[in-house]
């Protein structure tokens, strides 16, 4: 018997054969696939949720800056308007 069928199992060995060795090999790798998946998967879940908050706070930030917007919108047109109106009542 050569060494190669006494690790894989033989005619006359009790060890696994090639077949259930591949299996054990596949399944190995193939835990270890999943636990990177998921630890990648993980990772990325938390990244977007940092992401969805800072989009959060950028929105709220929008959002206070369109109403300075209008308010200076307004003074100033109310502010136009009296200049405007002072304007005809002088001539």
């Amino acid at each position: 018997m050569t060494k190669q069928a006494s690790l894989f199992g033989g005619l006359y060995s009790c060890g696994p054969s090639p077949t259930q060795f591949h299996f054990v090999i596949l399944s190995v790798f193939t835990h270890r696939v999943i636990r990177e998946l998921e630890a990648q998967l993980e990772y990325e879940r938390e990244k977007r949720e940092k992401l969805e908050a800072q989009m959060d706070k950028l929105r709220a930030q929008i959002h206070t800056l369109t109403l300075q917007l209008e308010d200076e919108r307004g003074r100033h047109l109310t502010a136009v308007d009296i200049l405007y109106t002072n304007t005809l009542s002088v001539k």
